[in-house]
């Protein structure tokens, strides 16, 4: 019998939604317990930060909403840079296309296009619902 580090964990796999309303299956390998702490402190930061920016531009009138998404288009680059483990990073693509797709919902509502708007908010929905998952599964 082989032998298993003392925190191993074995990998745990998740249905995804792809966007054409399909899902699809990813296998993910949970990380060491130190490095599974140090990701999710760093995304409960980065939440916090985005919540505060969302909180603001919501409740900005849509005429001056320019200063609160430029805001919101800052954390989303910066959200491709924060530094997570490899199980979290698998995941990465969907956190920051999530984020990414709240902005461009943010944007068309400010220039009154309601069908991308519905379509920005639907992309983002499908997005963080994966993030979530994949969070949840590397934790």
């Amino acid at each position: 019998m082989v032998e298993q580090p003392s925190e191993w964990r074995p990998s745990k796999q998740v249905t995804l939604a792809t966007p054409d309303g399909g899902t699809r299956t990813v296998h993910l390998q949970p990380d060491e317990k130190a490095s599974r702490d140090a990701s999710m402190a760093r995304i409960v930061a980065f939440d916090l930060l985005w919540n505060d920016a969302v909180r603001l531009a919501s409740s900005t009138p849509r005429i001056q909403l320019a200063g609160p998404i430029r805001e919101m288009q800052s954390l989303v680059r910066e959200s491709a840079s924060v530094e997570l483990s490899p199980c979290f990073d698998a995941g990465r693509p969907y956190w920051t296309g999530g984020l990414d797709a709240e902005v461009r919902a943010a944007i068309a509502f400010m220039a009154s296009q309601r069908q991308a708007k519905d379509e920005a908010e639907q992309d983002s929905s499908v997005n963080l619902s994966n993030w979530a998952k994949v969070v949840d599964a590397c934790r």
